[in-house]
Order: C-alpha cells, then structure tokens, then sequence
C-alpha cells in the first residue's frame, strides 16, 4: 500500500501548490477530534479525526481508531487498528458531490483495500440547504461503487454519516448527536459497523461523550461506551 500513500502525497499537494501561487488564499479550515473511551464489551478505544478543507473544493478527512484488549471473530490480535485516509473533490460549484478516494489500513494480514466513488452533501443541495442550517446538521453518503480488495466476488461500501445540534437555544449548542453507518455488500452478506455519538461541552473544546455502537466484524456485536473528547476547529 506504499503506492497508495504516494498517490494521496501527491494529490494532497495540488491544492497546496496552487494556494501558493494565490495572492489572497483561503485558510485551511477543518477541525482535529480526539476521543478516548470505554466500551462495555471490555476494552478501552481511542479515536483521531482529522478534516482539512483547502480551498473549498478539495478536502482531506482522516480517521484512526485503535482498540486495546478486544476480541475478534477473525483476527487473534489483542489490539486493533483501523484507519481510513481520504481526498475528496468538489467538482459541482454548488458543492452537494464530491468525487472520493479511500484508503482503508488495518490490523491482520491481505485485508487492507482502497476505495473510490461519490459522496452527496444532503445538506449542500439546494433544495435544501436552508433547512439543514437552520435545524445545525449535516447529512452525508458516500457511495463506494469501486473497491480494490483481496475478497472474493464483488465487494462495495455505502457509508452514511450525520451530525445535529440538539435543542441548541437550550443548550446554546453544547449538546449534539452524531454517527455513522458503514453497510459493507459483499456477494454474500452484508455487515454493518455503526456508531452513534451523544456528546455534551462542559468547558472550552472538552466533551463528555457516550455512544452505542454495532460491529458485525466482531465476536461481541453491540456494545456501549462512555469517555471524553477534544475538539478543537481551526482556520476561519
């Protein structure tokens, strides 16, 4: 996967290039997120995003998760690793679909891939953009038509992801509900990873979170957790 590495380097550079030619550049704008928490089924989890928008258009998102003390159906490691490493480009001016490119790494062995495909901003569409920003939340897909793998038949990802500001004149946008879901079909079956995040600011960037989750990849399905999160946005 040393190639795929490059491949993003180089791609990531694009934008960086031109915002150097650019008198008056935009900011790199996004955010870093840090969580660490405990799960129910007995192990301690610890997740890093990272968003960086560059120019309005291209975009890159990453997510590491490692898992300590965990349990699963097909691998004997003791601790897991799984990061996803993605560009993504507006290519429409009104910024509702973005072209997508994956990288997924993770623990064992033959089992990372790389994906490609089109994400929908539901937030972005027109039609209804002012309806999303007044209620404060976002709705995302991301279809993956295209997936490298060392799997039998034909594999292929939909990912749905969402974030929304609960009661914000209540709260004055300290509490939120976010989360994802991953339906990976395979000519076989199909296996979900979903997350659901309840999180509430105490003070500054600190959030207490608590989630429920299902793993299909796992021995032990579903699950809860509790712990703390950093969020910290930069840029204008």
């Amino acid at each position: 996967m040393k190639w795929m590495y490059l491949i993003l380097a180089l791609l990531l550079s694009i934008p960086l290039a031109q915002s150097q030619v650019i008198e008056k550049r935009k900011a790199i704008k996004g955010f870093f997120d840090f969580n660490y928490y405990r799960d129910s089924r007995e192990f301690n989890g610890t997740t890093v995003n990272l968003l960086a928008d560059f120019d309005g258009r291209f975009e890159y998102f990453s997510l590491t998760n490692i898992d300590s003390e965990i349990e699963a159906s097909d691998k004997t490691d003791s601790t897991l690793y799984y990061t996803e490493q993605n560009l993504r480009w507006k290519f429409l001016d009104d910024g509702f679909l973005s072209l997508s490119l994956q990288a997924a790494l993770q623990s064992g062995e033959e089992n990372d891939l790389t994906r490609g495909g089109v994400m929908v901003a539901l937030g972005e569409i027109p039609t209804f953009k002012d309806f999303f920003k007044r209620h404060k939340m976002f709705f995302n897909i991301n279809l993956f038509p295209i997936q490298v793998d060392q799997l039998k038949g034909y594999n292929y990802q939909v990912e749905y992801f969402y974030n929304i500001q609960l009661a914000p004149e209540l709260f004055n946008d300290r509490l939120y509900l976010s989360g994802f879901a991953d339906q990976n079909i395979g000519p076989d079956n199909t296996i979900w990873v979903t997350e659901h995040q309840l999180g509430f600011r105490t003070f500054d960037n600190f959030f207490l979170v608590a989630e429920y989750r299902i793993n299909e990849f796992l021995s032990k399905n579903t699950g809860w957790a509790g712990g703390i999160e950093y969020f910290l946005p930069f840029g204008d």
